[in-house]
């Protein structure tokens, strides 16, 4: 790996594990100082704006998939994930009131298995274009369970050619 790409890729680790051990304390803090009961003046705002990110999710997820493009995977993931925060936040602010039962009914029934149904089709794409890339390099050998594939930017294959910008195989400086 390049010494810029090495940099780029402590960097972003260091914050991801600065903020992940950051949060441990904060929580700690908000549970012990926020108030029980807390009244939102904008409460329309913040479900309407979530919807549309849910929207937004939806149709890139359906757009960038009947276009057959790779940049479906994280729209799945995007989409799968805002359903999931959407289950979650509709559960919690519903606790013990009526509106309860039809909250644990719409996660149980809609957002929870259609999250995990956009996770599962995300992992097998990501499996079958790490199935790809395998076999473009040349291996033989049983393709690893895709959360232990490496990442796919920095393989090269047995000859010393490396994936391009475009993710076609090149030999020789990439242009500039």
């Amino acid at each position: 790996m390049p010494a810029p790409a090495r940099r780029r890729r402590r960097i972003t680790l260091l914050a991801a594990t600065s903020a992940a051990v950051f949060l441990v304390p904060w929580i700690a803090i908000l549970s012990a100082t926020l108030p029980n009961n807390y009244t939102a003046h904008q409460w329309r705002i913040v479900w309407i704006g979530f919807d549309v990110a849910l929207i937004a999710a939806f149709a890139t997820t359906a757009w960038t998939g009947w276009r057959t493009r790779q940049i479906v995977v994280p729209a799945l993931i995007i989409t799968a994930t805002l359903l999931l925060c959407d289950a979650w936040f509709d559960i919690t602010m519903s606790w013990g009131s009526s509106e309860q039962t039809a909250s644990l009914i719409t996660a149980a029934l809609g957002e929870l298995p259609l999250a995990l149904f956009l996770l599962a089709v995300a992992s097998r794409i990501l499996m079958a274009l790490a199935h790809h890339v395998w076999r473009l390099e040349g291996r033989r050998d049983p393709i690893p369970r895709v959360h232990k594939v490496p990442i796919l930017i920095t393989a090269t294959t047995g000859t010393g050619r490396e994936l391009g910008r475009n993710g076609i195989r090149r030999s020789g400086p990439e242009p500039g």
